[in-house]
């Protein structure tokens, strides 16, 4: 199980569900960045934060197709932990938070280009990604899944090497299959489709489009909760 080698994964082995026609293949532990900021030196981080005081305003933006970091609750309102820590931090600096819907491919686009203040949403620190923006301490430890449907006959990361894969595009995951598709996976038959968020790709994988994803274990146990409840 060698296949895994993003920066900063830990194996930590081999899980089933059961009664659940989706299976969890590898687990991988990646740690997510609570904000980012862009590197336009110290002066702009100066006047970004006198900005944010002198306007007692915060952009934050946020996935909210994530669950349960981030979501839209019964009423259509913006929820999650990351909607709290976003509340939580405007608070410390006098502002008030404003939540703008930020969906993955948006996230380091969304910031460098001024629309949002600080990036709340998942976002894993990489060299590519320092390059443009800067990041704080991880605030969190999101535990990554291979995920496939029980009909595809993987039980082991190597066999995904001839299968339909599928991820959300700007992702780390993403950038994973590419690299093995580019290894040489696909001279052996996978191929790669990318996704607008979590629950397109999940979608995609009940409707047979793909064979597997890799997808946060907390925001598969919400998706599926889901699809449990709708189907009840």
């Amino acid at each position: 199980m060698s296949g895994l080698n993003c920066s900063a994964n830990k194996l930590l082995g081999l899980h089933q569900e059961k009664g659940n026609e989706m299976k969890m293949v590898i687990r991988a532990l990646l740690a997510t960045a609570v904000a980012t900021f862009t590197l336009a030196g110290q002066a702009h981080a100066d006047s970004a934060l006198d900005t944010i005081i002198k306007n007692k305003k915060l952009r934050c933006g946020i996935m909210l197709d994530s669950p349960p970091a981030g979501f839209r609750d019964s009423n259509n309102e913006p929820d999650g932990y990351d909607v709290t820590y976003c509340k939580d931090m405007a608070k410390a600096l006098g502002a008030e938070p404003e939540i703008i819907e930020t969906p993955s491919p948006d996230r380091i686009p969304a910031l460098v280009s001024n629309r949002i203040d600080v990036l709340i949403a998942s976002t894993t620190p990489t060299p590519a990604r320092a390059l443009t923006v800067a990041f704080t301490q991880p605030y969190t430890n999101n535990v990554m899944a291979v995920v496939t449907r029980k009909d595809t006959g993987i039980a082991k990361y190597s066999d995904l090497a001839s299968k339909k894969l599928g991820g959300v595009v700007g992702t780390t995951p993403e950038q994973l299959f590419k690299d093995e598709l580019g290894k040489g996976w696909q001279g052996t038959g996978a191929t790669y489709t990318g996704f607008a968020s979590d629950a397109e790709t999940f979608l995609a994988l009940q409707q047979g489009k793909i064979d597997a994803i890799v997808i946060n274990v907390a925001v598969f146990n919400s998706l599926s909760q889901v699809v449990s409840s709708r189907s009840s």
